[in-house]
This record gives C-alpha cells, structure tokens and sequence, in this order.
C-alpha cells in the first residue's frame, strides 16, 4: 500500500479504532474508509475520527484524531449480531438522547419492542439521528479542544474506569450505562442534576438489559487509578460533562480526588 491506498476497517469499535489509528501513522498518514459491523459501531465509534489502542491497562491512551474518509452503514450486519452485542450500543444512543436529545431519548424508551426486533425503519431513524448529534458536536470541537466534544464522554470516566476494574469483563457498552447512572447521581448531589434523572436512565437502560451488578466498593483501588489517569484530567481536575435535565447538558470542573470519593459514596453498589 502507498499513499494513495485506502485502509478498509470493516468490524466493531475496537477493529475500527485499530484501522484507524494504524491508517493515521502508517507512511505519515493513509486514507481510511469505515464500515461499522455492530450497533455500537454505528451509532458511535465509527463517526468522529478518534482512534486509539490500549495500553498500561488504559483505556484509549495512545491514539490520534484522524477522520475517516467514508462511513458506510449497512443494516444487514446487525442480522447476525448476538443481542447481548447487539444492545451494547443503545448506551451509547441514550447517551445522545439523555444529554443532548429529548426527543431521541423518549422515542428510544417508546419503542423499545420494534429496536429489539431490529425493525429496519426504528433502527434507521436511531442511528441516523444518533450520527447527526455526534456530528454536530465533532463539527465544533473537532480537535476536543473547546470543551464541546466532551458531551461525548458522558459515562465514560466512570465506564472507563469499571472496564478497567473488570479486566475488561464487563463490555463497553454495559460499563457506560453503569457510569451514566453513577455520573447522573454525582450530578444530583453537586445541585447540577434534576433528581428524577438518575431512575430515569435506570429505567431505560434496564429495559434494554443494560444493567450488570458490579459493586464499585470491592474495585476501589483500580477505580481511583483509572479515574487518576483519564484522559480529561488537567491540574488535578476533572472538566466533567453533567446533565442538568433530559436533553441539557453542561461541563464543570470537579477535583479528581473529590470525583474519586463522590464515585464511591454515590455509586458503591448499582443498581
């Protein structure tokens, strides 16, 4: 392959990040198309132009923003998908929804029955809508630089940490459902978060089978040390994305060490 060629990702986010982050250092940068084959894949990771690997038990620690040429979304992937993968990615559609979309996140609770069955006109209109929100945001902050983009990680301080504390046991899509419920209580006890939020996300992502016991107080030690080193921490804070009510969303600063504590006491054991 030379600099005209075109790396070709077709698979899940962890396959898409590799493409991507592979494509971006290879001969100093080569074009790369993505073709998401999971639900999480195409309402998320393959949209936005970050890539990156683990390393050091870190989730995402070395990688790049390079967008991808093309993104190229085929239905008929999800046909052969397992429903534990397959719901996987509805975090990360309620994620949209709960932040930044009311609308999207009622319709995702009101029609639950037709996206379990993967109806083709459901699915169509959640993933479509779920791209153009992240879209928009990446439109802005491109670079995550702003401060705009970190709507996007909404969960993923927490999630990150719990997959890490998991060994990476629990998936993806499960840990950020875990850490949307845990950063919307942390919301309620800072005053930023309407109280009704947090059983609000329960209920939805329970319904979508979302919801893993995982008790935070017997993962302390590997909680903190993931939350220490997550990429949005600078001077000792954390700029932390909060939902204020469905569909509103703010950042705001918050100590690491604080965090680490209001994880503990807010979120020992979910649900």
């Amino acid at each position: 392959i030379d600099r005209d060629g075109i790396f070709l990702g077709i698979g899940g986010g962890s396959v898409l990040d590799v493409v991507g982050f592979s494509a971006s250092i290879y001969l100093r940068g080569v074009d790369y198309v993505n073709v998401p084959t999971t639900m999480l894949s195409m309402v998320d990771a393959s949209l936005g132009g970050k890539t990156g690997v683990n390393a050091m038990g870190i989730k995402n620690v070395i990688g790049v923003i390079k967008q991808p040429r093309a993104v190229i979304v085929d239905l008929s992937f999800l046909n052969t998908l397992p429903m534990p993968n397959y719901v996987d990615g509805f975090s990360e559609v309620m994620k949209y929804g709960v932040t930044m979309d009311k609308e999207l996140f009622h319709y995702v609770i009101d029609n639950k029955d037709p996206l379990l069955s993967k109806e083709r006109n459901a699915l169509e209109w959640v993933i479509y809508r779920s791209l153009i929100n992240k879209a928009l945001i990446v439109e802005k902050d491109e670079l995550d630089r702003t401060g705009d983009r970190a709507v996007l990680n909404y969960g993923h301080t927490v999630g990150h940490a719990i997959e890490s504390a998991s060994n990476f046991l629990i998936s993806h899509g499960r840990a950020v459902a875990l850490g949307m419920i845990c950063e919307a209580r942390i919301g309620v006890k800072l005053g930023y978060t309407s109280a009704d939020v947090p059983k609000l996300l329960m209920n939805a992502l329970s319904g979508y089978g979302l919801i893993t016991k995982f008790d935070l107080f017997d993962h302390v030690d590997e909680i903190a040390r993931a939350i220490s080193r997550d990429k949005k921490r600078s001077g000792g804070f954390l700029r932390l994305p909060v939902v204020f009510d469905v569909g509103r969303w703010g950042l705001v600063k918050v100590g690491v060490n604080d965090f680490v504590r209001l994880v503990i006491e807010e979120c020992r054991s979910i649900p």
